[in-house]
């Protein structure tokens, strides 16, 4: 994991330092092509920020695409969960439908911040990686539930957990999105990174 920075939070919690990647503008693609992409993020244990940053590729496809995944699984006061959560509990969190041009993508970044007492600790990858999906025109692509765990004890901020809970996501999908089209499950085996940042279940 790589360190960037030690910050001192205010009372009401800690300011986010993001890779420069992180500040992405969300936008809603609007043309007739588009397709759609369900995700969910959580926190398991106890509240966490964190960004999963996308991108359309290759670099030159047009038009352009940049996303994050965030998920401000963390409420105003550090150590407590927002309100506006669409599951609670043991795993916290929400699920997300975008509309995105259609095209080949992948995830390649992250930001986890975590906080200890009064201390924040920003981390962003050690090394490149990419975790690939497709958007098919007037298709629902589902990519998964991505959730941060934490070993208490541990030093870096944990792992992510990338599994297929499509049975609850696509319901809280179509909550949102009456009309969402038909589903392609796209659930990368994060095995394939061999990077222990990822896991395809929790840890004992």
């Amino acid at each position: 994991m790589k360190y960037l920075q030690i910050l001192f939070a205010a009372c009401f919690g800690a300011i986010p330092l993001l890779n420069p990647d992180a500040a992405l503008a969300k936008k809603r693609y609007k043309g007739a092509d588009a397709g759609y992409l369900v995700y969910s993020n959580s926190a398991l244990r106890s509240p966490i920020y964190f960004d999963l940053l996308y991108r359309r590729i290759p670099a030159d496809a047009e038009p352009r695409w940049k996303g994050s995944m965030e998920c401000t699984c963390q409420g105003t006061f550090v150590g407590t969960y927002p309100g506006k959560m669409d599951y609670k509990g043991y795993e916290s969190g929400n699920v997300t439908v975008e509309q995105l041009p259609p095209g080949q993508y992948e995830i390649y970044s992250y930001d986890v911040i975590t906080n200890i007492s009064l201390v924040s600790t920003t981390w962003w990858p050690k090394k490149d990686f990419s975790i690939p999906f497709t958007i098919q025109p007037g298709q629902t692509t589902y990519i998964g539930n991505f959730a941060r765990d934490y070993t208490p004890g541990a030093s870096t901020f944990g792992y992510f957990i990338v599994s297929d809970k499509s049975e609850r996501d696509l319901g809280i999908a179509r909550s949102k999105e009456p009309a969402l089209p038909p589903v392609t499950a796209q659930v990368f085996d994060v095995t394939k990174l061999d990077d222990p940042v990822f896991a395809t279940a929790e840890r004992p």
